[in-house]
């Protein structure tokens, strides 16, 4: 289990921290926006959109996994792998779904007693942080968010990425709060210590 969510972390430090490659991937990133009138909010918009649902997707995979439910976790983690090629707005709708397919697993099962062993804890409190650390990502690009929308109107924007995310960013945000809140319940109930992640994302 934790060779599992340990691999997952690995894989999303990676993707994390090469974020910006994004920028010069086809369509997305700022060639896009520049393409589509976006100015220069478009590109870094996604690129950010990407990073946060990469440690979302991280946080849900570690979280079912810790929760017993491998399907689901396996699911979860295809998404993150995904996110490794290039970002169309293809690939967004499909992460977006696989995101909420998580959230709906996650909730059903928050929903019920919960008790977890010690390594099963451990992988749960890190994916809970990993989780809020995305949200808190998130939450950042509301300004971009809306400037993207307002800028990238008609035509060939109508495809853009970067508008898609803009567009799924505060209904995606909403989703994640309520899990959120639910894991934090859960957390307390088994005394499993949370990164500082967790308190700044729950006072979004």
């Amino acid at each position: 289990m934790k060779s599992l969510y340990a691999q997952l972390m690995v894989a999303a430090t990676l993707l994390l921290g090469s974020s910006a490659a994004f920028a010069q991937l086809g369509n997305g990133g700022a060639a896009y926006a520049d393409k589509d009138g976006g100015g220069n909010v478009a590109g870094p918009l996604l690129n950010k959109f990407v990073a946060g649902s990469q440690s979302v997707l991280a946080g849900e995979a570690g979280m079912l996994g810790a929760l017993g439910l491998k399907a689901d976790a396996d699911k979860a983690s295809a998404q993150l792998k995904a996110l490794e090629q290039e970002v169309t707005r293809g690939v967004l709708e499909a992460m977006i779904k696989g995101q909420a397919d998580s959230n709906a697993a996650l909730v059903q099962k928050l929903g019920a007693a919960v008790t977890l062993d010690a390594d099963a804890k451990m992988q749960f409190g890190s994916g809970v942080t990993e989780l809020a650390r995305g949200m808190t990502q998130y939450a950042g690009l509301t300004q971009d968010a809306a400037t993207v929308k307002k800028t990238m109107r008609g035509g060939a924007s109508g495809t853009s990425p970067a508008l898609y995310a803009a567009k799924a960013l505060s209904s995606s945000l909403d989703e994640l709060k309520r899990t959120l809140k639910m894991a934090l319940d859960v957390a307390k109930a088994n005394n499993i210590a949370l990164g500082p992640e967790a308190a700044e994302a729950a006072a979004l």
